[in-house]
Formats: C-alpha cells, structure tokens, sequence
C-alpha cells in the first residue's frame, strides 16, 4: 500500500512541477509584454522630459518600475528552472537534458466527465487504506505491550543426589 502511495504521490507531484512550468512560463510572457509597453511609455516620457514637458520624477518612476519589471522577469526565470528541474527529478531524466513542455492548449486531451455519487466513498483511498492498516498495526502493537506486563509461570527444578563411602564409585 506504501508503495502504491509512493507512486501516486509522485504523479501527483509530476503533474504539479508540470503545470507550475507552464504557469511560470505564462508570467514571463505577460511580464515580457508589461516590459514592452514600460519601455514605450519611458521612451515618450524621457522624450517629453527632454522636451521640457515631463519632470524628472517622471522618468525616474518609470525607470524603477522597469528596473522592478526586469527583476521579476529573472525571478520568473529562476523559477522556471527550478521547477524545470523539480519535474525532471520526479521523471528520472538528467538534470544536463533539456525538457520540452507542450501548450496544454495544444495538446489532444480528452475531457471526460466523472460521474460522483453523492456520497463520496473514502475507503479506496490509498491513503485511508493506509492509515487503516497502521491503526491495525499500532492496536497489535499496543496489545503486545500490554502481554509484556502480563503475570508469568515459571517452574524450575533441581535434582541432587549425595552420597558417602568409603570407595570410589
């Protein structure tokens, strides 16, 4: 049962590492367009700073923001990576290899629908199977325990014979 939990575990972590690239992949294009349009506005901002329409305060906030934008798009990056090789541990593919992830958008997966009965039936969990089976196991345990100060019988016995003469027997 452990080793069936192991394995699901290990799905479940692969399929989390797996779509936590892919979000993270999803935020770097959407700080890649937010930097797009910063570095226009700065551009039109310092212009009308040069100009002598803007202030200088102006061209500053924009410039911090684009410095911040650029500091979350390598945080981003770094992100990437990390979970780039949480996913290939989980797989067992080497770190040196590089992984190719597909847009879900553009994969062929097929939408199923479950169908739940109203009550949800708990017992084929794996992990419930295996909490089961441990209280099972701690319950023989504790009974074992107890045994253990349970009064004991023993019987001994010693046979002796003695003699004298005057001989050697």
């Amino acid at each position: 049962m452990n080793n069936q939990l192991t394995e699901e575990q290990v799905l479940e972590q692969v399929a989390t590492s797996y779509y936590q690239v892919f979000v993270q992949r999803q935020q770097i294009a959407n700080v890649d367009s937010n930097i797009s349009t910063t570095q226009k506005a700065y551009n039109i901002i310092k212009g009308q700073f040069e100009s002598g329409l803007g202030k200088q305060i102006d061209v500053d906030r924009v410039t911090v923001q684009l410095s911040n934008l650029q500091s979350q798009r390598q945080q981003l990056l770094n992100a990437v990576t990390q979970y780039e090789n949480q996913l290939k541990f989980y797989i067992g593919m080497p770190v040196t290899q590089p992984v190719v992830i597909e847009d879900p958008e553009q994969l062929d997966i097929a939408v199923f629908q479950l169908d739940l009965p109203d009550s949800l039936n708990t017992n084929n969990r794996t992990e419930i199977r295996v909490l089961n089976k441990q209280e099972e196991l701690l319950e023989y345990q504790k009974k074992s325990i107890v045994a253990e100060y349970y009064p004991t019988l023993s019987l001994t016995s010693n046979y002796s014979y003695q003699s004298l003469s005057n001989r050697f027997l």
